[in-house]
């Protein structure tokens, strides 16, 4: 194959703690990082990871991109979340 998946590039106005959440949700790492853009990924030479821009500005329409993730036990996961991530962004969860 000529080209693989690298990342997907999610503008944010806090990339740094976007990171961190999405970080501690997956068990990601850091694998680059500079003033305006934060990569994660399972390791430092695996992909596909996120990566979180800096985009100035505020939000004006609604997020197009979803993050879907399929725990084992959804309620035990929510729980997990709440409890040891402070600030969590809105997860549209109960």
């Amino acid at each position: 194959m000529s080209l693989t998946w690298f990342s997907t590039v999610i503008d944010c106005r806090d990339p740094e703690t976007l990171a961190a959440f999405w970080c501690q949700v997956l068990d990601y790492q850091v694998v680059f990082r500079n003033e305006r853009e934060v990569d994660i990924a399972p390791g430092p030479s695996s992909f596909p990871g996120l990566a979180f821009l800096l985009a100035p500005g505020r939000k004006e329409a609604k997020n197009r991109l979803h993050i879907d993730l399929n725990p084992n036990d959804q309620q035990a996961e929510v729980r997990r979340l709440l409890e040891s991530i402070h600030g969590v962004p809105e997860i549209g969860v109960s």
